[in-house]
């Protein structure tokens, strides 16, 4: 019996060895080009040119310096930030309401709407930003501050409408009725009972559409020329899309996207998994 359980404590902690090292694989790869960037944002471009990869130099502030300094930059950042974050609010308002709807109400061809808007966000962007750029010319929406934030909430918006119909699917009817039955109208009930019942979800949803929007190249470059700057279009362009101020833009670029995901990381896991759970 001794012998048995030191056989089977010997193949535990070889599949945790192997389990360990699978990780450390994947960890490595991963997190390698972005460390390789972070380290690089402190050389020259010199430096990172050099024939031989520098592991040992002496670092230098003046790439952020340089990007900190520049007031193209800051009004890039801050518009790009401005962007995502009124373009997530308005997906997140019109699709966690459509998404109650269509998991509440009765509803004519419901499922044919649903697959419509599902089917929506299946057409590839290119096909559809060359019709968009004529469309906003004549309307005079070409280059305005609303016409990209009309676009990126309306790509968005079928992901969260088809995400939040999921979790409003896998919260009990009784509750609200319970609430109704309590003098509670069905707005009163969706906001004080429901709502905060699926805010995990919510969240959830708002870090994946974040995360388009924030990344989003093709729109950002085809419909905006001088008034409105985003910060993807200038990255590709900043020095020829390489050298070590352009490493170092790239770098603080994905900073707010990476510290947004980590402070509601908890939330996130638990929208997950509800989902995951309810499905």
């Amino acid at each position: 019996m001794g012998k048995g359980f030191t056989v089977g404590r010997k193949g535990k902690n070889i599949r945790r060895l192997f389990i360990f090292i699978a990780l450390g694989i994947v960890f490595v790869m991963y997190l390698s080009p972005l460390m390789w960037m972070v380290l690089n944002t402190f050389k020259t471009t010199a430096q990172i040119y050099n024939e031989t990869p520098l592991l040992i130099f002496k670092p230098t502030l003046i790439n952020y310096r340089i990007v900190l300094g520049s007031n193209l930059f800051r009004g890039s950042f801050l518009l790009s930030i401005a962007m995502t974050a009124s373009s997530t609010f308005l997906t997140l308002l019109i699709g966690t309401l459509a998404g109650y709807a269509f998991s509440r109400f009765r509803i004519r061809a419901k499922n044919d709407i649903m697959l419509f808007i599902l089917l929506t966000r299946m057409i590839p962007p290119i096909v559809i930003v060359i019709p968009i750029f004529y469309i906003y010319v004549n309307i005079g929406l070409q280059d305005t501050f609303l016409g990209l934030l009309l676009v990126f909430a309306n790509i968005n918006l079928a992901f969260s409408v088809w995400i939040m119909k999921g979790y409003f699917d896998g919260i009990p009817r009784s509750i609200e009725e319970a609430a109704m039955c309590d003098g509670y109208s069905r707005l009163h009930g969706f906001v004080k009972l429901v709502v905060p019942m699926v805010v995990p979800g919510i969240l959830a949803t708002a870090v994946f559409c974040g995360i388009f929007i924030w990344n989003e190249f093709l729109f950002a470059s085809v419909l905006t020329w001088n008034r409105i700057s985003l910060m993807t279009p200038k990255i590709y362009t900043t020095s020829g899309g390489a050298g070590s101020v352009s490493l170092t833009i790239s770098f603080l670029y994905s900073l707010p996207m990476v510290l947004f995901t980590f402070l509601i990381r908890k939330q996130l896991l638990r929208g997950i998994s509800f989902g995951v759970l309810r499905s």
